[in-house]
């Protein structure tokens, strides 16, 4: 009969227990491999966020060349004009009152489902993706109220002889129609045929638009509030909000094309990134050679 060493016998009789004990880690391995993890995700994590940054630039600007091309078909049915920055249709005499903004005016070229009782009331159901820039993170609050976001503001073309006088920018909100308002006489809407420049003219630029030092912000989806702007300070409220796509804005032109500038190169001398003053200036007017 075959005979086993003592611990061989003892084996065999505990066939299901294992035979190799395994060693654990020490903290002192634990620790050198966390250490590493660490090291790489603080190598991976600038090169994340990069990317991430440029994706929703991209995203941004494929944003507001949908809402060109949005604009250009409402044009189309509108003898070539674009929608004003915002209908006032009262009650008169509140000039908050309901209106119809440039968004609500594009309702059915976006496929927006939105009712007419809400599209002129400022008070949007749904936000919609399409007017909202993903680094746009400012809450839309107003006493106490949340609105839904809308990160884009059409340049202004008003009729208070600065900025925005009448032939400067390409959107305007001095139309009421409200009873005991009459109609503006300096009231026109903007055609495509007014920017005799339009690869140079400025359509559609971005604007968180915060509301004095604090993270409210006043541009709002439906809204009056920040539906046009008619220089770079408007766009930043004096540099409280800067740029959010690597110290550049996405811009919306006349003829369609979107273009990722810094805010001076959407200026001429004298004009200053910070200037309250009306000033004539390049890419936020219609005049050529400003």
């Amino acid at each position: 009969m075959q005979s086993f060493p003592p611990n061989e016998r003892k084996i065999m009789n505990r066939p299901h227990r294992l035979a190799v004990r395994f060693r654990a880690f020490t903290l002192v391995e634990l620790l050198v491999v966390v250490g590493i993890i660490a090291v790489l995700v603080s190598i991976l994590m600038p090169a994340l966020n990069k990317a991430r940054r440029a994706a929703n630039t991209v995203v941004c600007a494929s944003n507001m060349r949908q809402i060109g091309l949005a604009m250009v078909m409402y044009c189309g049915e509108h003898n070539g004009c674009f929608p004003c920055a915002f209908i006032d249709v009262g009650p008169a005499p509140n000039a908050g009152g309901n209106g119809y903004s440039w968004d609500d005016m594009l309702n059915r070229y976006v496929g927006r489902k939105d009712k007419d009782a809400d599209l002129s009331n400022q008070w949007m159901p749904n936000g919609i993706k399409l007017f909202t820039c993903p680094d746009d993170v400012w809450d839309r609050q107003v006493g106490g109220v949340t609105y839904k976001t809308r990160s884009y503001s059409m340049t202004s073309c008003l009729t208070n002889g600065t900025y925005g006088a009448v032939f400067y920018g390409m959107g305007t909100k001095t139309l009421t129609l409200t009873a005991g308002w009459p109609v503006n006489v300096n009231f026109r809407y903007v055609k495509i045929t007014d920017a005799p420049r339009s690869s140079e003219t400025l359509l559609l630029v971005e604007c968180p638009y915060p509301n004095g030092s604090t993270a409210q912000s006043l541009n709002r989806l439906g809204s009056p509030s920040g539906c046009q702007v008619d220089k770079p300070s408007d766009q930043t409220n004096q540099g409280l909000i800067k740029p959010l796509h690597g110290g550049k804005w996405n811009y919306l032109f006349v003829d369609g094309h979107v273009d990722w500038l810094s805010m001076d190169q959407t200026i001429r001398t004298p004009a200053t990134l910070t200037s309250t003053a009306p000033t004539l200036n390049y890419m936020w007017t219609r005049i050529p050679n400003d």
